[in-house]
């Protein structure tokens, strides 16, 4: 059995120490000091199998290759558009990537298919040394995400927010009765043919948001719900 000095959901500082064990990995936001695994900053304690990691409570998104997201479109061009993902620097969406589809671009103005404004659902497929972000909407099921409302939380609280195999978004969904997509960036799309289901929805997540450090937070999801 691993040795650790915390417990799963512990929130921690620091410098703390948090294993002394040669068989555990020092994961994300945590470094190996001889046999001690330290916190490099402040945060909640994640342990996977021999993964010991910190998910930080707060800070900017910070994108990675492949994660999934919502952005807002800022100009159409020619050739694809600007997209802001809530990241430091611009995404960029080519034409090319909008669709598996063949659409000549020749013959299809960019403005009529995405305009300033336009909430999309999308990826990013390539992340450069130089910050060059292109995203891709072509695999998604939804691109244009139209009507609803958009929420931002903190980025480090999304995974609270999907839960263990998805089981917290589920159980948002199924009890408000909305669709909700939650991106890595912090921000939560929210979706119901009825407003106050929205607005539920949207009271459930800030809850978690401002309380996804704490422990039984699935039972007071269920409690804030019925």
């Amino acid at each position: 059995m691993s040795k650790t000095d915390v417990k799963d959901k512990d929130i921690v500082v620091p410098g703390q120490t948090l294993a002394k064990d040669m068989g555990l990995v020092a994961g994300k936001n945590t470094y190996r000091h001889g046999e001690e695994i330290i916190a490099k900053t402040a945060g909640l304690v994640d342990i996977k199998g021999r993964v010991i990691k910190i998910i930080p409570l707060s800070g900017k998104y910070i994108p990675n290759k492949f994660d999934e997201l919502i952005g807002v479109i800022l100009e159409a061009g020619g050739t694809g558009w600007q997209v802001n993902i809530g990241a430091p620097y611009q995404a960029y969406l080519p034409f090319s990537e909008y669709t598996k589809r063949f659409m000549d671009s020749r013959h299809v103005e960019t403005v009529d298919l995405l305009a300033e404004g336009d909430l999309i659902q999308c990826k990013i497929v390539k992340y450069t040394k130089t910050k060059n972000l292109i995203v891709s909407t072509k695999h998604l099921q939804d691109k244009k995400l139209e009507g609803g409302i958009v929420i931002r939380v903190t980025p480090q609280k999304v995974p609270r927010i999907i839960g263990k195999q998805g089981s917290m978004i589920t159980l948002l969904r199924e009890k408000t009765n909305t669709n909700i997509i939650a991106g890595p960036n912090g921000w939560v799309w929210i979706k119901s043919d009825k407003p106050e289901n929205e607005l539920k929805a949207a009271q459930a997540i800030e809850f978690i948001n401002q309380n996804a450090h704490k422990q039984g937070l699935t039972e007071k999801i269920e409690k804030l719900l019925k």
